[in-house]
């Protein structure tokens, strides 16, 4: 069944391409050539393209330091293991029955893990943090699924950037002092999912998502659920 939908989406995607090929040898591609071309990568971005949206709690293991302007130069705090609440959105590219395709996609955390009152690295302060975000940026990956009636298991490995933004207030006896600090990094994620389909085109799916390495080896991870709307 998946073959005869492939060779049917081929057949279409040749019967919209076919309009602009006539254009441009007859020299009048223009805006009907690139209309039939949008047309076509928009047909086959929807037959073969997964929409994933998921809540999640997620944890660091080892946050990364919180770097800033002391009154007397740079400093920085190492904060203790943060718990998060966020979600993210992201497409998956679908070859076939088992190989999967993450493409590119965006999440977002709000720690809720309370670090105001923590002492600086050389006891000179305290600080108080008014925003602590959480973003990725979720590259391209790889990963298997397996089908088994309504029920759908997979697995994918793929990499991020990510940065942890925090702001506040570095207070000492003499002086109190604003800052802001992002904490860039490259991450490496694992994700094992269970789904259950309750519609043609889409699943609600439970995952775990280990971080392979988030700032550092073995550094926290994330369960949730996950909504996923297409094939």
């Amino acid at each position: 069944m998946r073959k005869l939908f492939a060779a049917l989406c081929a057949a279409a995607l040749f019967a919209l391409v076919l309009p602009a090929r006539e254009a441009a040898a007859r020299g009048s591609c223009g805006a009907e050539c690139a209309r039939a071309v949008a047309d076509a990568v928009v047909f086959v971005a929807r037959e073969t393209t997964t929409v994933d949206v998921d809540g999640r709690a997620a944890w660091y293991s080892a946050p990364p330091p919180v770097s800033y302007d002391a009154p007397y130069g740079p400093n920085h705090v190492a904060p203790p293991g943060v718990g998060m609440t966020g979600m993210s959105v992201d497409f998956i590219h679908v070859t076939d029955d088992h190989v999967i395709l993450p493409m590119i996609g965006f999440g977002v955390a709000f720690p809720f893990t309370g670090w105001d009152g923590m002492t600086a690295a050389d006891g000179t302060g305290s600080f108080h943090f008014d925003t602590r975000l959480a973003f990725a940026l979720l590259l391209p990956g790889v990963g298997y699924r397996v089908e088994e009636g309504r029920w759908a298991f997979s697995a994918t490995m793929r990499m991020a950037v990510v940065d942890l933004y925090t702001s506040g207030r570095f207070e000492t006896v003499d002086a109190t002092t604003p800052f802001e600090s992002n904490a860039f990094g490259f991450a490496v994620r694992a994700d094992f999912s269970a789904c259950d389909r309750f519609d043609d085109d889409a699943r609600v799916c439970a995952f775990i998502a280990p971080n392979a390495y988030e700032y550092t080896w073995a550094n926290g991870g994330s369960v949730g659920l996950r909504l996923e709307l297409g094939k």
